[in-house]
C-alpha cells in the first residue's frame, strides 16, 4: 500500500469535510470513490493513485460500512462526536486506510465472550523462566524503571491529581467534548493512546494519535464499559490499550475487591475496521497498569488485598486463559526489554527469561 504524504491526506480530508458537511457514525470510510474530483489537483497524482489502490483492495468490503446499532451496560451520549473533521495522520496500517475511524463499542455483557471467527490451534504459552525475585520499597517505582534502564511507556498527565506540569505533548488536547479530561496517556512505536474521563477511576473515551505527527487517527467510545456491570455503581477505567494487526486490545478495571465487583478487570479486543467486539476475557485477570503482547500471547496480571495474585497469559485470538503464574502481590507493571520480562508487583520485583 502506498504511503500518502501528510500534506496530501490533510488536503483530502479538508476537501471531504467541505463537500460532505456532516458527521458519520460508526466506522468512517474514505475511498477514492468518495473523494471529490478536485482532490487530485489539490493533493497531486501520488495521493490520488494511492487512494485508488486502497479502493481497489478494499472496495466492496468497506464502501458504506456501518457499525451495527450498539447497546451498552450503562451509557450516555457524552462522547458521540468524532471531532476529526480537519486533518488526519499519515496512513501506516490497514485500519487507517479508510481515513480516521470513529467507533462506538458494544459491551457484550458479563463474563467471557467470543464473537470472532472459529479459531485454529490454541496459542501456546510464552515460556517464562523466573531469574529474579526481590522485595521492593513499594514507593520506589521511578527507581525501578531507572535501575533497569526501562522506558516508561506512558506520559505523565499534567495537573491531574497534583500540581505537576507533566510531559504530555502540547498537540494532545487536555479536554474532550462533554467536559471529559485526560486521565491517562501511553504510547508505542506507532500510536499515542489517550484516555478521557471524569476522574481517576472513570475513563471511557479513547483517542488515538499518530506517534510521529501527533495527528488524530481514531476515536473509540467505550461508554458501554463505563460501569463494572449492569447492576453495579462502580465506575471503571480503561487502563491500557495497544493495536496489533488492526485489532485494538484494551484493559478495564477498578481498584476494588472482587467481592464487590466480580465482573471487572478484563481485556477486550475490538476489530478497528468494523467496530466489532472479537472477544472479552474472563473477569479478574487484568488490573495491572499495563500489559505486554508477545507473539500470540497477551501477558497481563491481576491481584488485590487478600486475593490471589497472578500473571495471566491470554490467547490474543480468543481471549482465553492459556497460563497463570502466581506472584507475591498485585502486578503493577509488565515491561518487556529484549528477552527479559520485567514485572513489578506491589511489593516485589521479578525478572523472567523469555524462552523460544
Amino acid at each position: 500500500m502506498k504511503r500518502i504524504s501528510l500534506l496530501g491526506i490533510a488536503a483530502v480530508v479538508m476537501l471531504l469535510g467541505t463537500a460532505c458537511g456532516q458527521k458519520n457514525e460508526g466506522v468512517v470510510p474514505m475511498t477514492a470513490d468518495t473523494v471529490p474530483a478536485a482532490a487530485e489537483s489539490a493533493v497531486g497524482t501520488e495521493a490520488s493513485e494511492a487512494l485508488e489502490d486502497i479502493s481497489e483492495k478494499d472496495g466492496a468490503e468497506t464502501d458504506g460500512a456501518d457499525l451495527a446499532d450498539t447497546k451498552g451496560v450503562k451509557g450516555d451520549d457524552t462522547a458521540s462526536d468524532s471531532g476529526f473533521e480537519k486533518e488526519t495522520a499519515p496512513q501506516k496500517k490497514d485500519w487507517t486506510a479508510q481515513g480516521p475511524v470513529s467507533i462506538v463499542v458494544e459491551n457484550p455483557g458479563r463474563g467471557y465472550y467470543f464473537g470472532g471467527e472459529a479459531a485454529g490451534n490454541e496459542a501456546q504459552a510464552v515460556k517464562l523462566e523466573q531469574i529474579l525475585q526481590k522485595p521492593n520499597a513499594i514507593v520506589d517505582t521511578e527507581e525501578w524503571f531507572a535501575e533497569n534502564d526501562l522506558e516508561k511507556p506512558y506520559y505523565d498527565v499534567p495537573g491531574l491529581w497534583q500540581d505537576v506540569s507533566g510531559n504530555l505533548p502540547e498537540e494532545i488536547p487536555l479536554e474532550e467534548e462533554g467536559g471529559l479530561t485526560v486521565i491517562g496517556a501511553d504510547f508505542d512505536d506507532d500510536w499515542v493512546y489517550v484516555v478521557y474521563g471524569n476522574g481517576y477511576w472513570e475513563g471511557y473515551v479513547l483517542k488515538i494519535f499518530d506517534r510521529e505527527s501527533l495527528l488524530p487517527v481514531g476515536k473509540v467510545d467505550f461508554t458501554a464499559y463505563r460501569y463494572v456491570d449492569d447492576t453495579s455503581y462502580f465506575e471503571q477505567r480503561l487502563w491500557w490499550a495497544r493495536i496489533q494487526d488492526g485489532v485494538l486490545y484494551a484493559s478495564f478495571g477498578h481498584g476494588t475487591y472482587a467481592s464487590g465487583a466480580p465482573f471487572h478487570a478484563y481485556v477486550t479486543a475490538v476489530e478497528l475496521d468494523s467496530g466489532r467486539v472479537l472477544w472479552k476475557s474472563e473477569p479478574l485477570v487484568s488490573n495491572a497498569y499495563n500489559f505486554e503482547i508477545i507473539g500470540d500471547i497477551l501477558i497481563t496480571g491481576y491481584g488485590f488485598t487478600q486475593e490471589d495474585d497472578y500473571l495471566y497469559q491470554l490467547d490474543i485470538g480468543t481471549g482465553k486463559i492459556v497460563e497463570q503464574i502466581p506472584v507475591k502481590s498485585k502486578p503493577d507493571y509488565i515491561i518487556r526489554k529484549g528477552d527479559i520480562l520485567y514485572v513489578r508487583t506491589y511489593d516485589t520485583n521479578y525478572k523472567f527469561q523469555i524462552g523460544d
